[in-house]
């Protein structure tokens, strides 16, 4: 859906960006759809009990998630974070392997329920909205301040088998990697755009108007008067393309 005030703009301008951004989204989901197809195929339900996955399976899965990390340049982090109780005897389970200057290894968090500083991620946003929405989400960019210590964007695709949550995969983006991406194809419109998300976070411009982190007084859709066209890039990440109203 694209949304126009009465500035004149066409929107068909920042339609190849639209487009690019749809397959970069893409390249990133193959690798979540076929984790996600793998989790879901090994987990089973035990006559009327609940559904479960063995912590075998689970780990067989390290090989997989390496080699979707070690094939991106944008990713830092990828793997399968699980809803509660499903991976047999872990109250919570995440296999996350995160890459650090070339070196791929193994997360571990304190996942001790009980402790005041545990790393509870079913409160998460990138955990929650997946699973809320019973869709793919696109989160931050944010702080991973218990992994990556750096801005990441989160993909994250919810996994149910028979209508029961058993996890979300998961692969984190290099904000400012994304960032730099983006602005080089802004850079091709002939216009002053920026692509904003739903928290009215600018996350690229190819305009000195707006630094990226900048968070605008209202979203381009209910400000008319400063944004010409809003285009939504794929409906489920929350992020729009704005043209900008030319300053006169």
């Amino acid at each position: 859906m694209t949304t126009q005030s009465g500035n004149g703009a066409d929107p068909t301008i920042v339609r190849p960006v639209s487009e690019w951004f749809s397959n970069l989204l893409a390249q990133h989901m193959a690798p979540l759809e076929v984790l996600s197809g793998r989790i879901a195929a090994a987990t089973r339900r035990s006559g009327d009990g609940p559904l479960g996955l063995s912590l075998d399976d689970a780990e067989a899965l390290v090989d997989l998630i390496d080699t979707a990390l070690r094939e991106s340049r944008l990713a830092i982090g990828h793997g399968f974070i699980a809803a509660p109780d499903v991976v047999d005897g872990r109250d919570r389970y995440m296999l996350w392997l995160q890459r650090d200057a070339g070196v791929v290894k193994r997360l571990r968090l304190n996942f001790d329920t009980t402790d005041l500083d545990a790393y509870d991620y079913v409160n998460m946003d990138w955990y929650t909205k997946p699973i809320g929405q019973r869709t793919s989400a696109l989160t931050g960019p944010y702080l991973d301040y218990a992994g990556a210590d750096r801005l990441v964007v989160t993909v994250t695709a919810p996994i149910f088998v028979d209508d029961a949550v058993v996890g979300v995969v998961a692969t984190d983006l290099i904000a400012s990697e994304l960032e730099a991406q983006i602005a080089r194809q802004l850079r091709t419109i002939d216009a002053e755009v920026l692509v904003v998300n739903e928290d009215r976070a600018v996350i690229a411009t190819n305009s000195p108007r707006w630094m990226p982190g900048e968070r605008l007084r209202a979203h381009p859709h209910q400000d008319p008067d400063n944004f010409a066209a809003v285009v939504p890039l794929e409906s489920w990440t929350g992020w729009s393309l704005a043209v900008a109203v030319p300053i006169r």
